[in-house]
């Protein structure tokens, strides 16, 4: 087992770089390269996917345990991003339409760029 988390961890790596080469399109110089890079890149995410519920399903935790630590994750960063949340949901709408974004965000979208992916995760946990 511990040869596998090795290799999980490896690929970890692997797909933290590729994530960040999603973002930053490094050979942007050739549009056709950066196409195909981004293409096979995007296999990263579903990868995190996986791998988090491989080691959650592997461990003895519960997954109100694993809600909670999503939950802990959400809120720190929401704490982080609240000056640029007020601004992308609130300073260019009315209070009311700024209001239903921000709910839809925190339900099924996101309410800062990378909280996607935190959604997403306590979603899948949901339904699992």
């Amino acid at each position: 087992m511990k040869s596998i988390l090795t290799s999980v961890d490896l690929f970890k790596f692997i797909a933290a770089l590729m994530v960040v080469a999603i973002h930053t399109h490094p050979l942007i110089f050739n549009e056709q390269y950066d196409y195909w890079l981004t293409a096979v890149c995007r296999i990263a995410v579903p990868f995190f996917f996986v791998v988090g519920s491989f080691l959650f399903f592997s461990s003895n935790k519960t997954i109100s345990t694993y809600v909670k630590r999503l939950l802990t994750l959400y809120l720190v960063w929401f704490i982080i991003e609240v000056p640029f949340i007020y601004e992308r949901f609130f300073v260019e709408h009315s209070f009311q339409k700024g209001m239903l974004l921000f709910i839809r965000g925190v339900l099924i979208s996101n309410t800062f760029y990378a909280s996607w992916y935190i959604t997403a995760t306590w979603q899948a946990t949901l339904i699992v």
